[in-house]
């Protein structure tokens, strides 16, 4: 009788949520205490991350299982940043809005999209798309 062993295949994946967890907070803060967990790609924060109190541990499961290579989050409308942390690249995706805080309307420079470009090698591209006024 053969002794078979199966080996999974990691399949590389994008996390698309809404709110950010902890681990954004984290970068941001490593990335300005010049820690070589952060590594800057683009943007800037305007505003405090706002995350939940609870640290739920997504992060910590998102870097076990080795298959997210980027997490993609909104809700602190005026950030625009994207932080590699840990080998996982953290995006704050651009706003379309126009009515999430005060005085937001008369804003344009959160305004945008986000444009990811996959290639067949598996490599991908992030890309912040400004508004045009």
């Amino acid at each position: 009788m053969r002794n078979f062993i199966l080996q999974r295949a990691i399949v590389k994946s994008f996390v698309f949520m809404h709110i950010p967890f902890h681990e954004f907070a984290d970068a941001k803060a490593a990335l300005d205490a010049g820690n070589a967990d952060a590594v800057y790609l683009f943007g800037e924060n305007r505003e405090d991350v706002s995350c939940p109190e609870h640290n739920s541990g997504f992060f910590d499961t998102i870097l076990e299982k080795k298959s997210t290579e980027a997490v993609f989050v909104g809700h602190d409308h005026i950030n625009n940043m994207g932080i590699k942390y840990k080998g996982v690249d953290l995006v704050y995706s651009k706003s379309i809005d126009y009515i999430a805080y005060p005085k937001i309307a008369k804003m344009t420079e959160q305004r945008g999209a986000t444009l990811i470009t996959l290639f067949q090698n598996e490599e991908y591209t992030i890309q912040k798309v400004d508004y045009d006024k």
